[in-house]
């Protein structure tokens, strides 16, 4: 039988894991708990999988080189990303010099991993698809989204300024939910190459 290995930092994320897969009847996939690459000691001999795949993990590694690397090493015949143009964080940044006073240094998304793999000799292949806006089914959960994004805490000074413009920037859509009055568009990214070992 094939088998899938999810390497996954988080225990919630574990957990979320195997009850699914326990209400689905999976048991073909083996969970390793760990940090990517850390965590490819546990795999096993290496190259461990055929084909490796992250998703949306790309924007805030700083050691970006090494974390390649050792996917690579793990795999046979294809790697794959799923990342966006610009990193989901970004739908923050126009508030940032609003409460902070300074714009924010955009983290790293899909255009700065096809230069670093273009970079490093691999020949991409990059499927792209249109992402809608971000929305939420209220404003308190919009709200706690871009505080979070914004690193400010709850009922703080910057929180109480955060909370009085919002409603400037923000609009109830069609359906009831709620997204920013001045909507971020992107694209998604499915990034494929040959490790260096292919």
């Amino acid at each position: 039988m094939r088998e899938v290995i999810a390497v996954e930092l988080s225990a919630g994320m574990r957990g979320a894991l195997r009850t699914g897969m326990g209400e689905h009847g999976i048991s073909n996939v083996r969970v390793v708990a760990g940090s990517w690459p850390e965590a490819a000691e546990r795999l096993g001999d290496l190259p461990a999988a055929d084909v490796s795949m992250i998703a949306h993990v790309g924007y805030d590694i700083e050691a970006i080189g090494p974390f390649i690397d050792a996917m690579e090493s793990a795999t046979r015949e294809r790697c794959i990303a799923v990342l966006t143009d610009r990193s989901p964080a970004s739908v923050a940044d126009p508030f940032w010099p609003l409460v902070h006073g300074e714009e924010r240094v955009p983290l790293p998304a899909l255009p700065d991993l096809l230069e670093l793999l273009q970079s490093r000799g691999r020949t991409t292949e990059v499927v792209r698809v249109d992402r809608p806006p971000r929305t939420f089914d209220s404003v308190p959960a919009l709200t706690a989204f871009l505080r979070r994004q914004l690193f400010i805490a709850e009922g703080g000074e910057k929180d109480v300024h955060f909370r009085a413009i919002l409603p400037d920037h923000i609009a109830r859509r069609e359906d009831g939910g709620w997204t920013l009055a001045d909507r971020p568009t992107g694209s998604l990214g499915l990034v494929t190459w040959s490790p260096a070992t292919a």
